[in-house]
């Protein structure tokens, strides 16, 4: 019975306000971000890969200077120059995938990213195959 005649809380239907969760949608979604970084990974290791499979070579034989007699070894810094970016890449790559794993990237920030690391990768890839044709170009003359 109403206290008063303004109380109409006895006279109200209930309303339920529950919203059940979509959780497929919210799998979905999952599943297709972790796709996405699976396939963004798998073509970094790939990348990497790459880079493994150039030879270079680390030094020439060359004849010493007016004053010195017999012939010496150079470095060509070749073999550095790579080592130095297999380093880099595979330590941004880790570091690009621990910080999405642990939420400290949103997708659009790990996209960008990778993007950055690829365009540098490249860069780097076309130095190393220079890098390749001059490291041949000296086994063959030796």
């Amino acid at each position: 019975m109403p206290s008063n005649r303004f109380d109409t809380s006895v006279n109200q239907p209930y309303v339920s306000s529950y919203i059940p969760l979509p959780f497929d949608a919210i799998a979905k979604l999952g599943q297709s971000m972790n796709l996405e970084h699976s396939k963004n990974q798998a073509e970094a290791d790939a990348l990497q890969q790459k880079l493994n499979e150039i030879k270079v070579t680390n030094s020439v034989i060359s004849e010493g200077a007016s004053g010195d007699l017999g012939i010496k070894q150079r470095s060509t810094g070749y073999l550095d120059f790579k080592n130095n970016v297999l380093n880099n890449y595979s330590a941004a790559n880790k570091q690009l995938s621990e910080d999405y794993y642990n939420g400290k990237l949103s997708e659009n920030e790990f996209k960008n990213r990778v993007q950055s690391l690829k365009n540098s990768f490249i860069q780097d890839y076309g130095k190393l195959k220079i890098a390749e044709a001059n490291s041949a170009a000296i086994e063959i003359g030796r």
